[in-house]
């Protein structure tokens, strides 16, 4: 039986590891692991190298420090917000040629930015 709720999400990390670790702004440590999951991906709590992405809070620790060790590619909550929507292509890719998309991001990594500053 299939959960209703999950029925119009897009099943967009198969195949992807992802590791969650540190405090996300807006999302719980839990709601980022159920938002992987619902989307067929593996939420795992400890980094290798078959890990696909760490997505990186404040305070990550160690398990950061293990995905830059281990050249994995990191993301803070902007970053992973766009991979679950679809905008950053899993694993390595680039942003897909929808011209919609290269604004979204273009429009999370300006947002990351002036956070900074």
């Amino acid at each position: 039986m299939v959960d209703e709720r999950d029925a119009g999400i897009q099943r967009n990390l198969e195949g992807l590891t992802i590791v969650v670790t540190g405090s996300l702004p807006t999302l719980s440590r839990d709601e980022a692991k159920e938002a992987i999951i619902i989307r067929g991906g593996k939420a795992a709590g400890s980094v290798s190298k078959n890990t696909s992405y760490v997505v990186a809070g404040e305070n990550a620790g160690s398990k950061l420090d293990k995905a830059e060790q281990l050249g994995i590619r990191v993301l803070d909550e902007d970053g992973f917000k766009a991979l679950l929507d679809g905008v950053l292509e899993p694993a390595g890719g680039t942003a897909p040629d929808d011209e919609d998309a290269a604004v979204a991001l273009a429009g999370a990594a300006a947002a990351e930015v002036d956070a900074a500053e």
